[in-house]
Parts: structure tokens; sequence; C-alpha cells
């Protein structure tokens, strides 16, 4: 099977990576891991990049890890290929990170199609390309226009970059849109 792992309150006294030290998959862990009353030693702590992540799941090294990225993320259908793999559902933890944290948190759906396992709901927070409110609304007007036409070339580099669309990228909440951007 998968592991005994099946929500977070299962973490508590498992050894756990929170992603590499000083990343956003840290940071966003650990606030999940505060808000559900897990912080401090009541798991234990390692602080492996993705690569390190999957390696010591396989080896028993760790019990569980976060990853923050956009859908796939290569390295964990790799795993998930390989072997057992249960991604547990953190649906319910967005609205008390977007209270405590604020609004940056959103939930999203994680179907069977990405990795074959079975469908869940996740934290995510969306990735923004920030700019000076300075900066010449032509040229942020030009950068934008060419992440839209390009969308298919980027997607070459991360399936991600394909789902960009006009909709999506007026989405910027709490970050004001830049007026070159609109």
């Amino acid at each position: 099977g998968a592991g005994p792992v099946h929500t977070i309150a299962d973490l508590r006294g498992r050894r756990v990576s929170l992603g590499a030290a000083g990343s956003g998959t840290e940071i966003t862990a650990t606030r999940l891991l505060n808000v559900a009353g897990l912080s401090g030693d009541l798991i234990h702590r390692a602080r492996l990049n993705l690569d390190e992540s999957v390696a010591a799941l396989r080896s028993g090294r760790i019990d569980a890890f976060f990853f923050s990225g956009g859908l796939p993320v290569r390295a964990i259908a790799d795993l998930a290929l390989g072997s057992p793999t249960r991604i547990v559902d953190l649906g319910d933890w967005t609205e008390p990170l977007r209270e405590r944290y604020g609004d940056v948190y959103v939930s999203r759906d994680i179907p069977r199609s990405v990795y074959g396992v079975d469908p869940v709901t996740t934290v995510a927070d969306p990735n923004f390309l920030i700019v000076r409110t300075d900066l010449p609304e032509p040229l942020v007007r030009n950068v934008t226009r060419l992440l839209m036409e390009r969308r298919s070339e980027l997607a070459a580099a991360h399936p991600a970059a394909g789902r960009m669309s006009p909709r999506s990228a007026i989405a910027t909440s709490p970050l004001p849109l830049h007026p070159g951007a609109a």
C-alpha cells in the first residue's frame, strides 16, 4: 500500500520533508502544519528538495513530503508510476490558511488523470510575475502579450505554462494588476 498517512493529522510523530530550506514549499508546509496544530516537534522535520524527498520516501527514510509546483510535477508522476503513492487531500485547510496568513491560498483539484492516483483537492499558491508599479506600461503590455502568445512554447518547458490564459492572468488578487498588463 501507499503507507499510513491519509490525513494531515496522520503526520504526527512521523518523519516529514517540508521542502528545501527557505523554499516556498517549506513556507506553505510550515503554515499548514501550524494551522493543523502540528507545529514544533510534533513531527520529525527534514528539509529536502523534491528529488531528495522522493529518494528518501522510496528508501523509507521519511514517511511523507510536501511539494508545491505546477501540475504535473514530473518527479511525483514518476514516483506514482513506480510505487504505491497517495496524495493527501488538503482542501479543508485552504480556509484556515487564508484566515491566518492571507488570501493568497486557493483550493485546486488534482484529478486522477494527472498522476493516476485518487483525485484530491489541495492547497495552492498561485504564481505571480511581480513588477514595480512604475515600470512603463508599454513594457509590461509587451511582456504580457509575449507570455500569452508564446504559451505553447512555454508549455514545452513546463505543462502548467500552457494553461495560462487572459482569464487566469487577470486573477491577481490580492495583488493589483499592473495597468500595462490590463
